[in-house]
Formats: structure tokens, C-alpha cells, sequence
């Protein structure tokens, strides 16, 4: 799921049918894209899981708390700018806990030919 999230605004970009431009990409894109690359990079599987034993996904307190355990919130590169209720609400999200309908979409992303 996080990797969509990181190549949808590549594929808005980079599409044959009405690719956008620079500064056209909707910041609910953008901001989808960091949030993803950021738990992409924070939720490694091999963090949780060998490939013998398969695990369920934490709750979003329970990753939270691996996140804070493992002082992922702070790298090298770059630090986590979410609070704490916005990384919740992003994992609830990504991993299906919190369903979201086209309906709920703000306009720029409706109209931007994508299932």
C-alpha cells in the first residue's frame, strides 16, 4: 500500500493521458507521498516478521511505540514532522482500519482520472 502511495504522483506525472506539470500535482499527493515513504522506510517487514513466522500488523499504538523504540522518528536525513495523531491516523489508514470514500476526496483529486 505505501508503495502506491510513493509512485502515484510518478504516475500522475509520468502517464501518456494528461500528465500533470510541475506544480500541479494536489498536495493530498504529496503529502500521501511523504506519508508513505516515511512508513515505507519506518516499516521494513523484516523489522517485524522472519519469513517463517508470519505476524499480524500491529495496532496503530503498537506501531507507534516500535517507531518511538526504535527512534525511527529522528534519521540521518530527515525527521518525522506528523504528531503523534497524525502517524496513528495515517497507519489506521494504510492499513485498511480507516476506509475512506471517493466521496470524502477534495475536488482536485476527483478529477484526476485515477481508480
Amino acid at each position: 500500500m505505501t508503495g502506491a502511495g510513493v509512485f502515484l504522483a510518478d504516475f500522475l506525472v509520468l502517464r501518456q493521458h494528461r500528465p500533470l506539470q510541475s506544480g500541479e500535482i494536489p498536495l493530498l499527493v504529496s503529502g500521501l507521498y511523504k506519508v508513505c515513504l516515511g512508513l515505507q522506510l519506518a516499516y521494513l517487514p523484516e523489522r517485524f516478521a522472519d519469513e517463517s513466522t508470519p505476524v499480524d500488523l500491529p495496532d496503530a499504538a503498537g506501531f507507534y511505540a516500535y517507531l518511538e523504540e526504535n527512534e525511527l522518528l529522528i534519521g540521518d536525513a530527515e525527521v518525522c514532522a506528523g504528531t503523534p495523531a497524525m502517524i496513528l491516523q495515517a497507519y489506521e489508514g494504510l492499513v485498511g482500519r480507516h476506509t475512506v470514500a471517493l466521496t470524502d476526496l477534495p475536488p482536485a483529486c476527483t478529477s484526476l482520472d485515477i481508480d
